[in-house]
């Protein structure tokens, strides 16, 4: 995809060529309160009804004055779920429930991630976020506790993305943010009929940056389009591309306790020295198909998705490291191909839905190492250290059951059987570099049920329980930590289970207060074995661990032009035995209570918001706490409590014109904004964004 320097002439012209005078405009339809969700029952439900902890974030919620920058702005709102940005493109947000996904070192991990139904993550529970476009989004569905366990593997929490619907009318906007950092995002969507019964709507965006720190920069393109039709008796069919390009993503790397105490916005001098960074594409195309059946009270629907994913990355491993028969180098470039199906069938039984699906997913990688140096020039791709084919499949059948037992009676019952299965075919052989070739398979039956009672029309309690699994990623089961050829057999999934209660409260249409308390025991949690020279093996802890928490959510009017948002959360997450693990030559301890690292004890976010309920001024104050954060499993260090406060002032014209000014982190505080767990060189601390300014412009146009 072309990538002009400067995109805002580029959109602006683009716009010139519609009929385009705002005179001649009518304004986009305001954004309203979504009052069900789908994430959790086999067709939409009212949240209140639900017996799982589930949070919707709406259109508005990710547009309105934000930067559109990182899925991490959004999930905010939501309690139990932590999302940590990196402020690093090369390494995408880190995001957390309950705990789950707090040891990604890159990427996500522990969570499932869906976009439209299709998953965003690869069999073996590893995932990414930068690969979506918020401007496309219409909303997120955020579910936790045991209900999010019927997703199968790695589904500690389930966040579904959902697609701006294209319209049965022509419209399209532009919005474009500029600001610190030499930060420059330009959007542009359109969306139109296509016939009587078929729409479409595309998006695409081009965003620049400097970085919030030395060696950060990062350039990005993306394009969506979306087609919807209804083919009539009832029959649906949905297509979907996306395209993603990202040509460049330096990598600044983690700062030592020293570093960021010394200076929290510079750059790892390695990061200087290897020239880290990142380059990646990904081309993906979906197509959805429901129909109802005959009998009027069954519906099939049949989902199908292709992916192409490369990703070229260089690391700081240092030269020396490299010397080892045994080491993969120190540049990642790999290739994969997604291909997966879901096959879901429902029947109504009078009030009751029971949903049947068989899921299948096939991942096909090739990967390649090399050292990243040629004689004394570092940072460049150099002799081959690695080349393997690897296959990854699950093949997961499952039910779930929608029966209201009474009239204040609700259940949600699900059973799953999943099956993952991993081959790796080496072809990289050198002496002290034996064949690494292997299979391994991993099976898990997980069962989950929910019951609700109505404690009036505008309230309810609930209580759930399940189990869940968490297989090791290929990563993870890379290598031994004897050195010795093939998986590392002798990792196990890490088993769960989870009980929660909870309350809900009705505050207004679409308003609720969510309050829930769990208790989750694990056993296998997936931990470090050895550390060294670059290459991390794994081992499960002995004894388990075991989360405790409490989250609140609110989401009230207050008065006529006034709203607010409260999420908040404590965590209790630890280990019940103590363990040994080697980083560096050096045997480490951990301790039985030493805290899970990377999960914070406690974390608040609050949001105060004004609105004149006429086009014109509107304002809102975002603040957040994060509660300390150990960065290993010794804990022998942790970040600091924050308190961060972000301000937006806004105008609204009544032709769809609007324009907005954004503060992020006012009083200019350091602070961690992520950690590296575990890292082996101490490099656990990524810095969070000093005070920043940004300026935002939004149009909204109908073509009548």
């Amino acid at each position: 995809m072309p990538t002009p320097r400067h995109p805002a002439i580029l959109l602006f012209a683009l716009l010139g060529a519609l009929p385009s005078a705002l005179t001649a405009q009518t304004p986009a339809p305001p954004s309203i309160e979504l009052e069900t969700v789908e994430v959790v029952a086999p067709k939409p439900r009212s949240p209140l009804g639900l017996p799982a902890a589930v949070d919707s974030v709406d259109a508005g919620e990710l547009h309105e004055g934000q930067l559109q920058l990182d899925i991490a702005e959004g999930l905010l709102r939501v309690p139990g779920i932590a999302p940590r940005s990196r402020q690093n493109y090369a390494q995408d947000s880190q995001l957390q429930s309950r705990g789950y996904g707090a040891r990604a070192s890159f990427g996500v991990r522990g969570l499932q991630l869906r976009l439209d139904g299709v998953p965003l993550g690869s069999p073996d529970g590893q995932g990414q976020t930068g690969t979506v476009s918020i401007g496309a989004l219409d909303r997120i569905e955020v579910l936790r506790g045991p209900l999010a366990f019927r997703y199968g593997n790695a589904s500690g929490g389930v966040i579904a993305l959902h697609s701006a619907e294209p319209l049965p009318v022509g419209q399209y906007g532009f919005d474009l943010l500029g600001g610190e950092h030499d930060t420059d995002r330009a959007s542009v969507y359109a969306s139109a009929p296509l016939s009587k019964d078929s729409s479409l709507r595309f998006d695409a965006q081009h965003l620049e940056t400097a970085g919030t720190r030395p060696h950060a920069a990062a350039e990005r393109n993306q394009f969506s389009a979306r087609a919807v039709a209804a083919l009539g008796g009832g029959r649906e069919l949905q297509l979907a591309l996306s395209l993603f390009d990202q040509p460049l993503a330096e990598d600044p790397l983690g700062l030592t306790r020293a570093q960021f105490d010394a200076d929290p916005r510079q750059a790892a001098p390695a990061a200087l020295l290897f020239n880290t960074r990142k380059r990646a594409q990904e081309r993906q195309a979906s197509v959805r198909y429901a129909q109802p059946l005959t009998d009027g009270r069954s519906r099939v629907e049949l989902v199908g998705f292709v992916a192409r994913r490369e990703i070229e990355q260089f690391l700081s491993v240092p030269k020396a490291a490299q010397t080892a028969a045994s080491s993969a180098g120190g540049v990642v470039d790999l290739g994969r191909d997604l291909l997966g199906t879901e096959l879901l069938l429902s029947h109504d039984f009078g009030a009751a839905t029971l949903q049947a699906g068989l899921q299948w997913q096939q991942l096909d990688e090739l990967r390649q190492g090399f050292e990243n140096f040629v004689g004394d020039t570092l940072g460049v791709k150099g002799a081959r250290r690695r080349d393997e084919d690897n296959r990854l499949s699950n093949f997961d059948q499952f039910l779930l059951l929608d029966w209201p037992l009474a009239p204040r009676f609700d259940l949600l019952a699900a059973l799953r059987h999943s099956e993952l299965s991993l081959r790796s075919d080496d072809r990289y052989f050198a002496a002290g570099n034996g064949d690494d070739s292997d299979r391994l398979s991993y099976r898990a039956i997980t069962p989950a049920i929910g019951l609700s009672y109505a404690l009036s029309f505008a309230s309810s309690v609930y209580a759930s329980a399940g189990r869940g699994f968490e297989t090791p990623t290929l990563t993870e089961l890379a290598y031994r930590p004897d050195g010795s050829s093939g998986f590392n057999r002798e990792l196990k999934a890490a088993r769960s289970r989870s009980v929660e209660l909870g309350y809900k409260r009705r505050l207004a249409p679409g308003r609720l207060l969510n309050l829930a308390v769990y208790d989750i025991r694990t056993r296998n949690e997936i931990v470090p074995a050895t550390n060294s020279g670059g290459r991390p093996t794994f081992q499960n802890a002995p004894g388990g661990t075991q989360r405790r928490g409490i989250e609140l959510g609110i989401t009230a009017e207050l008065g006529r032009d006034w709203s607010a948002r409260l999420a908040a959360d404590w965590l209790s997450a630890r280990f019940e035995q103590a363990y040994r693990y080697s980083s560096q030559g050096s045997s480490i301890e951990v301790e039985a209570g030493n805290r899970l690292p990377g999960v914070p004890r406690e974390s608040a976010f609050v949001e105060l918001s004004w609105r004149d309920q006429q086009p014109g001024l509107s304002a809102a104050l975002e603040a957040r706490y994060l509660g300390p954060v150990a960065v290993n499993d010794s804990n022998r260090d942790e970040t600091g409590s924050t308190p961060l406060f972000n301000a937006r002032l806004g105008w609204r014209w009544q032709r769809g014109l609007r324009l907005f000014l954004r503060v992020e982190n006012l009083a200019d505080r350091a602070y961690a904004g992520s950690v590296i767990v575990n890292e082996a060189n101490g490099r656990y601390f990524e810095p969070g964004a000093a005070r920043s300014v940004y300026l935002g412009l939004r149009y909204d146009g109908r073509i009548d």
